[in-house]
């Protein structure tokens, strides 16, 4: 904060509500405790085996929303210019985290 004069938006054009990207955005302590309970589940005498767990709330927010978030928390706009991108991103990518839950109870938590 504070090194920028303004904040650039790389794509605005996805098919989104309001053009930019929707993202699976996670807290890092959802992190943090989602790495303690898969170590914890594979520790157990009875777990055998490879599991792959994702991490994620199952929704997403866009960019923009991020932003929106941002500058309410942080009292005031910053100021934001749209830049452009190449195309390689999808529109729209989301996690969930299921299985974790499933197979250790750790929920995570909503943006």
């Amino acid at each position: 904060m504070g090194r920028r004069k303004q904040l650039s938006v790389y794509g605005n054009t996805y098919d989104t509500a309001d053009g930019t990207g929707v993202r699976d955005y996670i807290h890092i302590m959802d992190v943090a405790e989602g790495h303690l309970a898969a170590v914890r589940h594979i520790l157990r005498p009875d777990c055998s085996g490879t599991r792959v767990f994702n991490l994620g709330t199952g929704g997403g927010h866009s960019v923009l929303e991020v932003v929106q978030a941002f500058e309410q928390v942080n009292s005031g706009k910053r100021g934001q210019k749209s830049a452009t991108w190449e195309d390689r991103n999808r529109n729209t990518a989301k996690m969930t985290s299921k299985r974790l839950y499933k197979d250790t109870g750790c929920p995570t938590k909503t943006f």
